[in-house]
């Protein structure tokens, strides 16, 4: 096990009790992975809920950009289905190849 050392945020809060940093990122992480689950299991609708799983990760762990994407496993393609921005998700239908992009070098 490590240690860890629990530091007041300030005079008016002291953490009797309370958590370490690193847990209370565990505890918000594992937070969103619950609204994550929530949101999987509410709507058959695929694009829907890519966008409801993108918006969950940006209110509860603090997202600020995302996109998913799926490989197409008979094109070789990365198919990107929705894109997260400060102003909201923003669909994208764009296919990117092996080397094509930013996006493209990860499938390489």
């Amino acid at each position: 096990m490590h240690e860890h050392v629990i530091t007041p945020l300030n005079e008016d809060c002291p953490p009797k009790g309370g958590f370490c940093r690193t847990h209370e990122l565990n505890i918000q992480l594992l937070a969103a992975l619950y609204a994550v689950s929530r949101v999987l299991s509410r709507s058959l609708d695929y694009n829907e809920t890519l966008r409801d799983v993108l918006r969950v990760l940006h209110d509860e762990a603090g997202m600020t950009r995302g996109l998913l994407s799926v490989l197409d496993p008979d094109s070789g393609k990365l198919n990107i289905h929705t894109i997260y921005t400060p102003e909201g998700p923003v669909p994208d239908d764009n296919e990117y190849g092996p080397g094509e992009g930013v996006i493209g070098l990860v499938l390489e």
